[in-house]
């Protein structure tokens, strides 16, 4: 099974699937981001439903490889060393996000100032939600629209 294009929504349940938001357990720079999703890719994800830190430790990742497995990956934040990995056969769902989607998401979320990242998730509705800290501190959360990553909403707490 070949995964197509897909139209995307997000975040992570906050990592994800008709996700649930749960609160995340932490936050992360964006600058951390790129080399823990870089071990996912090299896990064979080429679609991601949810990304969330827990116990500000690790990042857990959802998604699908390019057959429709369902994977699940958990790696350390400070060493990118995985300790948790996870399949079971699957269909990926056409919203799920590619990882070059995956990316202008989390910078829709930056632009719109979320600083430190803790939890994006997509759902099958065609809406992100990237979540995490602003510059000053403050819970943010930012609603996407998949097909083009405009702001929808933005949350502060």
């Amino acid at each position: 099974m070949q995964i197509k294009p897909f139209l995307y929504a997000l975040v992570i349940p906050a990592t994800l699937g008709v996700s649930s938001l749960a609160q995340a357990d932490g936050e992360i720079p964006y600058e951390r981001l790129g080399g823990l999703l870089d071990q996912a890719e090299d896990f064979g994800f080429v679609g991601f439903e949810e990304i969330s830190v827990d116990d500000r430790t690790k990042l857990e990742i959802e998604g699908w490889r390019a057959d429709g497995w369902k994977l699940e990956l958990d790696v350390m934040i400070d060493d990118g060393r995985r300790i948790k990995e996870a399949m079971r056969e699957a269909s990926a769902p056409a919203w799920a996000l590619t990882r070059e989607r995956l990316n202008a998401a989390l910078e829709a979320g930056r632009s719109a100032g979320v600083t430190h990242f803790s939890q994006l998730e997509v759902d099958r509705d065609g809406y992100i939600e990237v979540e995490g800290r602003d510059d000053g501190g403050r819970e943010i959360e930012v609603r996407l629209n998949s097909a083009d990553f405009s702001v929808i909403r933005i949350e502060r707490d």
